[in-house]
């Protein structure tokens, strides 16, 4: 019983929509109901009281049907202010909906609308010039209250008509007047409120606006209105009093008892009088209270009645269909729609609209996951890494390339915190003191940026990342929700980038070298040049020959340093020929034996058939012997040192070209010397290249050895690389050029043999006085003829002077007239014969390219002993 009493109560509950309805129905009735009863009861107290009531009800039929007619244009212009074609306030599509209204509301003088300066920009009649109304009353009222307004009595200036306007205000989305609609409505509409009222004889039926003007005048209309009256005492009473009942005289000095009242919002727009006379009034008013009953209680059955069936089948069920289908949708069925058939107009077009937004929502659905699959399908493809993170620095996103650069599954990185993943932090980076945070700036500034990152990865290698955050989404007010964060490992950018200022810091040290070579070598030659001739002419017996003889070891060790140095520049004199190493390592196996002592054991693996090189033989000695100086200060007791041969062919050892960006591919003569030594850290390998740089103990090394070698590999276009590990040795690989010249026949170029002594005549040329004295000193005891010149115009003129062949020209390179090769070609068009001798204390830089003398030109580098010179000399001559 409970439940069916609940189900009941349910049913008629006021918070139900048809349940409202009828109620509001009844609530309409009321005040007709409640006027009939009261003028009842008057008639039965008092005849004057029923003519009374008569005229009161005479007076609120007419003001019902004028609140009904009032009450109509509001609704319609209420109605026309929502609909879309309106509220967009474009004229031409306002005028057509105008007219369409005017066929079916045909009482209406005019439909139009006005813009909030007061012109009329839409009207159904057509206007001759540009209308503005913004000094008409009500249109300063509509502005003021923001409400639907009733005009005063106007003639119209469209219409040129007796009129009065109906008003209401259009509101744009953000609760703002957009614009005003109008209805002007004709005077003569009340003559239908007249014939409704059915006056008794002699009545007297009086409407008029709020300032007393005359809308409707019953008796002789058409001769009252437009009038004002606002003096009759009838019509003072109204204006004062609004409402109710007085006995007054009318224009025509009958006596009458008038019922008055207002209608129309806002309250007191629209004033009516109803006046009888009491000999005429008894009988209509009778008549008129019976009907009025019948009908009331008739219209408001059926109204009850109606309001029920209307509100159930075109709104209640509409409605519920409309709710049923937003509760699916948003449950997910995104196929949901109300498709609506019957309803209010104003229901079927919210379910339209809601058919609408629902397919565009699908469609950008389906659109959203389309667009998701195709941008993670290019991120997964592409090689830089992608993460996605929002404010908790969580990963909601991670395309493959990032799961390959923290080496985690995909499915173990999305949900965790990105500075667990990237950085194994267990807090945020920006937490970090000195630590910078890509998304957290992007987060706090709503800005890109892009920061440098260091970390160990799960096997302790230390991992360069470059990351660049961007925003992806953000809120209604801008805050960042999500950004994207791209990852790059650098790691590899880094070593080379190490690698080229590791070249810069050698190039540079090279230079210095270079530089000082030349006053530093000019010197030497002196020093040592001297203290040879000393040693000469000074007996083994005297005391000062011990002196000079250290001068002269002094000076040897220094031009020794000086060479090393041009080496490790890559500046120093070379001769490249077509050599075969195999032959060359194989002559100096007992040499090599002897740097490594007793306890050391050299193992010699040659490779069958190996390609020829093309290089200087000393360089190929000086690698070897640095090599092996290094190997046997790394073994400590017994000990192991092994060359091997090999032929490499870079393309196709791609490993090899990976491990060293600098190479070009290739064919290479590899040649490798390893030993079983103690073997260097990272840090040592670093550096190992650096002139001056050691791990031995102070002066028991140099620190120019592996420094020399690696100027002569990078002098011959060749490649180095190192192997090493500590307490497992180290493997030098240096990867020599294949030469594949037509004349390169494997082996080296036989060695010419020594002159000494010869009768030739020598023109030497030399800027520095004493260096020239110096060498002359040299040559002259070798049996030759010198002609000495300072300067190279002297040379010139020596040669055009001399009577006999000049067999050889020495000269310097540098000089302050003309450089060495110059003056060579000048001699040459004097003696065409003579045979050139360059002699400098510069670096071959200057007639060589890189270093390397073309065949045919002989060089002798300051500083030089007496048997270089003689050997020079012959091969010069020779």
């Amino acid at each position: 019983m409970r439940e069916i009493l609940d189900k009941i109560a349910k049913r008629f509950s006021f918070s139900r929509l048809h349940v409202r309805l009828r109620a509001l129905v009844c609530v309409a009735v009321i005040p007709m109901l409640s006027l009939i009863v009261f003028g009842s009861i008057l008639y039965r107290h008092a005849k004057e009281a029923e003519i009374r009531d008569g005229a009161i009800a005479l007076t609120n039929i007419a003001k019902n049907g004028l609140d009904r007619y009032i009450d109509s244009n509001q609704q319609l212009l209420a109605t026309i202010s929502h609909t879309d074609t309106i509220k967009e306030g474009n004229p031409s599509s306002v005028n057509a909906f105008f007219r369409l209204m005017h066929e079916q509301f045909p009482g209406r003088a005019n439909f139009g609308a006005i813009d909030l300066k007061g012109n009329i920009f839409a009207s159904i009649l057509p206007m001759k010039e540009p209308v503005n109304i913004s000094d008409r009353p009500w249109f300063q009222q509509v502005l003021k209250t923001r409400d639907f307004t009733i005009g005063d009595y106007q003639i119209g200036r469209i219409t040129v008509l007796p009129v009065i306007v109906f008003a209401q205000p259009v509101f744009d989305s953000a609760g703002g007047i957009k614009f005003i609609l109008f209805a002007s409505m004709e005077l003569k509409w009340l003559n239908r409120l007249w014939q409704d009222v059915k006056l008794p004889p002699d009545s007297h039926f009086l409407v008029t606006d709020r300032n007393g003007a005359v809308l409707f005048h019953y008796p002789d209309n058409e001769n009252w209105v437009g009038k004002s009256v606002s003096e009759m005492p009838i019509v003072k009473a109204m204006r004062t009093r609004k409402n109710g009942a007085a006995e007054s005289e009318g224009e025509d000095e009958v006596k009458r008892i008038y019922a008055f009242t207002t209608a129309g919002a806002p309250e007191g727009s629209i004033h009516i009088a109803v006046g009888i006379s009491k000999k005429a009034a008894f009988t209509p008013i009778n008549n008129i209270l019976a009907i009025s009953l019948i009908l009331l209680a008739a219209i408001t059955g059926l109204d009850i009645l109606l309001a029920g069936i209307y509100s159930d089948r075109y709104i209640i069920k509409p409605i519920n269909a409309l709710q049923n289908a937003a509760e699916r949708f948003l449950s997910g069925d995104y196929s949901t729609r109300a498709n609506l058939k019957d309803g209010v107009d104003e229901i079927i077009a919210y379910s339209n609209v809601f058919d609408r937004l629902a397919e565009i929502i699908e469609q950008e659905i389906a659109g959203r996951k389309k667009t998701e699959a195709l941008i993670k399908s290019i991120l997964d493809a592409v090689d830089e890494s992608f993460v996605i993170i929002d404010r908790e620095f969580r990963i909601i996103f991670a395309n493959r390339a990032y799961a390959s650069t923290v080496k985690m599954p995909l499915e173990d990185i999305i949900g965790r915190h990105c500075y667990e993943v990237s950085h194994h932090f267990s807090k945020p980076c920006c937490e970090s003191e000195g630590y910078p945070c890509t998304v957290n700036n992007v987060f706090e500034t709503g800005e890109h940026g892009t920061a440098i990152h260091t970390h160990h990865d799960k096997e302790g290698n230390l991992v360069y990342l470059e990351t660049k955050g961007y925003p992806l989404s953000k809120d209604a007010a801008g805050k960042v929700l999500t950004a994207i964060e791209i990852v790059i490992d650098i790691t590899e950018k880094r070593k080379i980038e190490e690698q080229l200022r590791q070249a810069q810091k050698m190039e540079a040290v090279g230079r210095l070298a270079g530089g000082v070579a030349h006053d530093f070598n000019n010197m030497l030659a002196i020093i040592n040049g001297y203290s040879e001739l000393l040693l000469r002419e000074v007996p083994v017996t005297d005391l000062i020959h011990a002196t000079i003889q250290e001068i002269n070891k002094a000076g040897q060790r220094s031009a020794d340093i000086t060479r090393q140095l041009l080496a490790f520049a890559g500046k120093q004199t070379i001769a490249p020929k077509a050599l075969n190493i195999n032959e060359n390592i194989e002559n100096m196996l007992k040499m090599l034996r002897r740097l490594l002592g007793e306890n050391i054991e050299l193992l010699w693996k040659p490779a069958i058939s190996l390609w020829t090189v093309k290089m200087d033989t000393s360089q190929l000695d000086q690698i070897l012997v640095n090599l092996f100086v290094n190997a046997h200060d790394a073994i400590s007791g017994v000990g192991m040192v092994t060359i091997k041969t090999e032929n490499l062919d870079l393309d196709k050892a791609p490993c090899v070209c990976e491990a060293h960006p600098d190479f070009i591919p290739g064919k290479y003569c590899c040649l490798s010397v390893s030993d079983n030594g103690h073997g260097m850290d990272k840090k040592t390998l670093e550096h190992a290249f650096d002139p001056f740089f050691t791990t031995k103990e102070p002066g028991k090394g140099t620190g120019l050895g592996l420094s020399i070698v690696f100027g002569i590999v990078k002098q011959n276009n060749a490649y180095i690389g190192i192997d090493s590990e500590p307490g497992k040795g180290a493997t030098f690989n240096i990867y020599l050029p294949r030469y594949e010249s037509k004349d390169a026949a494997g082996c080296q170029e036989p060695e010419k043999s020594e002159i000494f002594t010869g009768i030739e005549t020598i023109l030497l040329v030399e800027d520095d006085e004493p260096l020239l004295k110096l060498s002359k000193k040299q040559i002259e005891p070798l049996g030759y003829k010198v002609l000495s010149a300072n300067s190279p115009a002297l040379a010139i003129k020596l040669a055009e002077e001399h009577k006999g062949d000049i067999h050889l020209l020495m000269t310097d390179v540098m000089m302050p007239e003309m450089s060495g090769p110059e003056l060579r070609d000048k001699i040459k068009s004097i003696h065409p014969a003579v045979k050139c001798l360059f002699v400098s204390g510069y670096t071959a830089d200057i007639i060589a390219r890189d270093g390397v003398l073309d065949e045919g030109i002989h060089f002798l580098q300051k500083p030089f002993s007496k048997e270089d010179l003689a050997k020079k000399i012959g091969e010069a001559l020779s």
